[in-house]
């Protein structure tokens, strides 16, 4: 089904934030454009529904287990509701996003968000009254949502719900729910948020899995974020949850065990284990679930350092030098991070996040006063955004991988991370077949194959944590100890001659027992060896190890390294992506702003949407350098023989006139006296005594009047600025 929702008023959806001239701000998409949050939806739905539960005579009891059947259970460690909402955006949203990336790239000057968000919102201010006069302190500024755009209609907001399996009478409160929905946002009793809202039939589009094969018992998993995705990493902050910036091979495993579980009928979280096809898949061991990093990235070696203090892009392989050879009164530090080193150029990559404003509170039933209560709060949500791909490994034997491809079935559209029933956590899945790859070359920062100085010196990068249990059963992170893990259980003797390393605390949830794993202290995904001394033999064996991995939990991604011959001197060139804040949009990124290279008089954008965002830009470009030119003039030292009285004359005449015959018919009357012969002096009034009236270089008379009320404008500031005893 699809919820449509027609603004017939001003909206103003809070996002919590403002800035130093909006008190409160609406939610925005990262490209600019408004967009109602599908929490905020569902809560206000959730409110309706229970109030037409009310009228139609139901009692509490009952009126709450519809309620639960329905949205789900308030605190429940998993959803059980029925009904799944996505965030609402503009009509049309898909088809304004595939144009936006090509327009974006032909004017990425007018596609700025602040430009995209000028065309969808306006600012009103309101102020509090006490015995008619304003109450002071209590002026506010508001953004909000215009109900009607210029060239293109009403606003209209629309999203898809995912109906599971409703039976008729819960439709038809939902129907009436969405009836009665006609109240949205922040100051709905003070004339914002009136809507109509309508629940149209619509089939939610699934695309089929692409048949892949299977090459050494490998494939590869990828995952597109189809909304935000909130894979939770708890770092302290109490009214913070962040997000992990990839996906980890335990929190694959448990979404296709949860697809799994779904797709038999019989099974349920207790009792999933005692199926043989699960056990095989996913409690055996013997199917290795990889970490998922954004594409084409992955962890920076640890050894590419960086000078603190410096600015320049070259990076230090500290491997190379010894501790002498460091300048001792500059620090170095890791550079880090997410990203791709395969040309000599080390490029920092991470996924985009965007935070997002949530409240809550003890009592939400509809219609009731939360004045009096003095629970609840607010808190945040940091998010991957959503359209980037992710890319990982599955290994196994290739009967239980294939068996993999038929949990997903028709439908490759699933739901991952926190919050998964409303706004957050759209994924679709796919597989693909590896690629082979036959080159190890290393390459330089112009791209020539570089000579390896000793082939018998290698690299070890940790691609995810490394976990290891030493011979009391405990978690042991040192390299003492991975020197002889890998003399016991590989029978590889050899020297660790460096290592760059860092560490990190793994911990679990395990949802089947409710409880969290031991804290158990690992290399941390980046760090690096250096190893010397290894045969021909050895490096068979290491590549062995870098297709089964090392360490313990290796089947849910944990241990996965990268063996290469190591380069010895090569250079390294640094290149970070800044993405930047974008002005009077809090939290939301972008792209640096580019250079106005784009000309508009080229062909507009041919969707209309941004066809129309395009011709405002034009419009407010013309505007402003009209207004500009006028300040320029106004500035002159011989307008301020004008007297104030004839300024103000002016200005009121020019705004009053609706045509230039107008104006010219008022002129005529002033000439030959003291008004004309002012205007005459400072040439406003030309030898025919004329009114030079088009000054804005444009035959608009709105562009021309701008331009005169702009002038005469800054020229009485300017005079009163003159006249005061400090002028």
């Amino acid at each position: 089904m699809k919820l449509k929702i027609t603004l017939q008023s001003f909206l103003l959806t809070g996002s919590g934030e403002g800035s130093v001239l909006i008190d409160t701000d609406v939610v925005f998409h990262k490209n600019g454009f408004p967009c109602i949050p599908a929490r905020r939806i569902k809560g206000m739905l959730r409110e309706n529904m229970i109030e037409v539960l009310e009228m139609e005579g139901k009692k509490g009891n009952e009126i709450g287990r519809i309620i639960n059947l329905l949205f789900g259970e308030t605190g429940a460690e998993r959803n059980s509701g029925k009904l799944y909402f996505e965030n609402f955006y503009v009509e049309g949203w898909k088809e304004i996003q595939k144009a936006l990336e090509q327009e974006q790239k032909n004017y990425p000057f007018v596609f700025q968000p602040s430009n995209v968000s000028k065309y969808y919102t306006t600012e009103i201010q309101q102020t509090a009254l006490e015995d008619g006069k304003a109450d002071v302190g209590s002026l506010r500024n508001y953004r909000v949502i215009k109900p009607y755009l210029e060239n293109s209609g009403q606003m209209v907001f629309e999203a898809d719900i995912e109906l599971k399996h409703l039976k008729k009478e819960e439709i038809d409160y939902l129907e009436k729910a969405t009836l009665h929905f006609r109240y949205a946002g922040t100051r709905r009793n003070r004339g914002f948020g009136k809507i109509k809202c309508q629940l149209i039939d619509s089939e939610i589009s699934a695309t089929n899995a692409t048949p892949v094969t299977i090459k050494g018992g490998e494939v590869v998993v990828k995952i597109t974020t189809n909304s935000p995705v909130i894979l939770s990493l708890q770092l302290g902050e109490k009214n913070t949850v962040f997000t992990e910036k990839y996906i980890t091979g335990n929190r694959l495993r448990g979404l296709l065990a949860q697809q799994y579980i779904q797709n038999h009928l019989t099974l349920n979280f207790k009792n999933a284990h005692t199926d043989p096809g699960f056990r095989e898949i996913f409690l055996s061991g013997r199917v290795t679930f990889g970490h998922l990093y954004l594409q084409n990235t992955e962890p920076i070696p640890l050894h590419l350092h960086k000078y603190k203090s410096r600015n320049e892009n070259d990076l230090i392989d500290v491997f190379q030098k010894d501790d002498d050879e460091i300048n001792k009164n500059e620090i170095t530090k890791p550079f880090g991070g997410l990203g791709n080193y395969t040309t000599g150029i080390v490029e920092s990559k991470e996924p985009a996040t965007s935070f997002y404003f949530h409240n809550s509170r003890p009592d939400r039933a509809a219609g009731r006063s939360i004045e009096e209560q003095d629970e609840g709060g607010i808190f945040y949500y940091e998010a991957i955004d959503e359209g980037q791909l992710f890319e990982g490994m599955i290994k196994g034997p290739n009967g239980l991988i294939v068996s993999l491809f038929g949990i997903i079935k028709e439908n490759n559209q699933l739901k991952l991370g926190r919050s998964r029933s409303a706004q957050y956590g759209e994924i679709e899945i796919n597989f693909a077949t590896p690629e082979v790859n036959t080159t190890q070359d290393v390459k330089n920062a112009g791209g020539e194959v570089v000579t390896r100085i000793n082939n018998n010196k290698y690299l070890m990068i940790l691609q995810s944590p490394l976990l290891l249990l030493n011979e009391f059963g405990e978690a042991e992170a040192s390299i003492g100890f991975l020197e002889k893990l890998l003399l016991k259980d590989f029978k590889i003797a050899i020297t660790i001659e460096k290592a760059a390393t860092s560490f990190t605390i793994v911990e679990q949830y395990n949802g089947a027992w409710n409880s969290k794993s031991a804290k158990m202290p690992a290399f941390k995904e980046g760090s690096v060896f250096l190893l010397d001394n290894i045969s021909s033999d050895g490096y068979n064996t290491l590549s062995g190890i870098q297709k089964s991995g090392l360490g313990i939990w290796k089947e849910q991604g944990y241990g996965q390294v990268k063996i290469i011959p190591y380069p010895g001197e090569i250079d390294f060139k640094a290149i970070a992506h800044d993405t930047g804040l974008v002005e009077g949009l809090p939290g939301k990124l972008s792209s640096p702003l580019p250079d106005k290279s784009n000309s508009t008089d080229d062909p507009p954008p041919g969707n209309p949407v941004l066809k129309a965002i395009f011709q405002l830009y034009n419009e407010e470009t013309i505007r402003t350098e009209v207004k500009t030119d006028a300040v320029m003039e106004a500035e002159k030292p011989k307008y301020l023989y004008l007297k104030n009285h004839l300024i103000s004359r002016m200005e009121r005449m020019i705004g009053s006139k609706a045509s230039e015959v107008d104006i010219h018919s008022w002129i005529k009357e002033i000439i030959g006296k003291p008004a004309g012969e002012s205007l005459k002096k400072v040439n406003l009034l030309d030898s025919n005594d004329l009114y030079l009236f088009k000054k804005s270089g444009e035959e608009s008379f709105e562009l021309n009047q701008l331009y005169w009320l702009t002038f005469f404008r800054i020229l009485r500031k300017l005079k009163q600025l003159k006249e005061q005893p400090n002028g």
